[in-house]
C-alpha cells in the first residue's frame, strides 16, 4: 500500500493511498503524515478509506514528496564501503549525519533544477525511512517498532562545490552541495513497516536515461536502520514523519564514472518492494 500526498486542481493538498490508476483521499481520516502513524487503528482506519475514500484518477492530480511540511529530513554520508572508497575516503567510526532542507525536496516527475553556481550535478539513489513513532534516545533493539514506513530518495549533489578549504584543512559544504532548491526527489509514496519485513534485503537500482549506474543491495549498508536511529535520537527527538535517508552505494558519477548530469536527463530511482522515483533535470531559469 503506497501512501501518496497529492496536489487536486483546486491547489488543496491531501493525503491517499494509490491504487492502480487511481488515488483515494484520506481526507477526513488525517491530513499529515504524523497523523497517519499516530492513528490508534491505522490499519482499520485505511482499510475504511479505501471502501468509502473518494478516488481521483491519477492523471487529475500532482504527486508531491511524501513528507510533511515541519519534518525533519536526515541523510546519512558514506553509509557503503565502496562509495566511501570511490569518494577517496573511509567509512566514519559512527553514523555522519547532515541535514536537507524542506524547501529543496521535490516529488515524482517533479523537475530537478541546477544551481546556476554548479556545473557537475550528480544522482545519489537511496533508501529513506520514515519515522512512525517517536521518541529520544531509542535504544538499537527498540528502533524497528519506530519505524512508519519506506520510501525511494535521490540525494541530488552539487559534486564541484562538495568541497572547501577552512585554512588549510578541506571540509565539506553540506549547504551549497546538498541543499539546494528544488533538487531533492523523494517518493514516488510510502510503503508501509509492515509490507517490508527486511528494509536491510533490497534491491536498490539508479538509471540514467535508461542506463544502470546503479545496482546494489541494501544488505550492504554499514550502519543499518537501527543503529541510525538509535544514533540520530540520541542526540535529537525523532517526530513521526521525520525522513532518514540511510546514503548512497557504489556508483556515482561525479567520481570514476565521470557522469555529469544534463538538463532533459531523465533519473530513476528504483527500490524492489517500493517502486521508482522519476524525475528529470532541468537548468536553472
Amino acid at each position: 500500500m503506497g501512501i501518496v500526498r497529492f496536489e487536486k486542481d483546486d491547489g488543496a493538498v491531501a493525503l491517499g493511498i494509490a491504487e492502480e490508476e487511481k488515488i483515494v483521499s484520506l481526507e477526513g481520516v488525517c491530513s499529515s503524515f504524523s497523523g497517519l502513524f499516530q492513528l490508534n487503528d491505522q490499519k482499520t482506519a485505511l482499510q475504511e478509506a479505501l471502501q468509502k475514500g473518494r478516488r481521483y484518477a491519477r492523471t487529475a492530480v500532482c504527486l508531491k514528496a511524501p513528507l510533511d511540511r515541519n519534518a525533519a529530513i536526515f541523510a546519512v554520508a558514506a553509509n557503503y564501503v565502496q562509495h566511501a572508497a570511490e569518494m577517496g575516503v573511509t567509512v566514519p567510526e559512527h553514523p555522519l549525519i547532515f541535514n536537507k532542507l524542506y524547501q529543496s525536496m521535490i516529488g515524482p516527475d517533479e523537475e530537478i533544477v541546477f544551481p546556476p553556481y554548479s556545473r557537475q550535478m550528480d544522482y545519489e539513489g537511496e533508501l529513506a525511512v520514515i519515522i512512525g513513532k517517536g521518541g529520544f534516545a531509542i535504544a538499537e533493539e527498540e528502533a524497528m517498532a519506530h519505524v512508519g514506513g519506506y520510501t525511494c530518495f535521490n540525494d541530488i549533489t552539487a559534486r564541484d562545490r562538495q568541497w572547501t578549504m577552512l585554512g588549510e584543512h578541506r571540509i565539506i559544504d553540506w549547504f551549497s552541495s546538498k541543499m539546494m532548491e528544488r533538487s531533492t526527489p523523494l517518493g514516488p509514496w510510502i510503503v508501509l513497516q509492515e509490507e517490508i519485513p527486511n528494509p536491510h534485503d533490497l534491491r536498490l537500482q539508479t538509471r540514467i536515461n535508461g542506463d544502470t549506474v546503479q545496482d546494489e543491495s541494501t544488505a550492504l549498508m554499514v550502519f543499518k536502520i537501527p543503529v541510525l536511529i538509535a544514533y540520530i535520537s540520541s542526540r535529537v527527538f525523532l517526530h513521526p514523519g521525520d525522513v532518514i535517508a540511510t546514503g548512497t552505494p557504489f556508483g556515482v558519477g561525479g567520481y570514476d564514472k565521470k557522469i555529469i548530469l544534463q538538463p532533459g536527463d531523465k533519473i530513476e530511482v528504483e527500490i524492489q518492494k517500493i517502486g521508482i522515483l522519476t524525475n528529470r533535470c532541468r537548468a536553472q531559469i
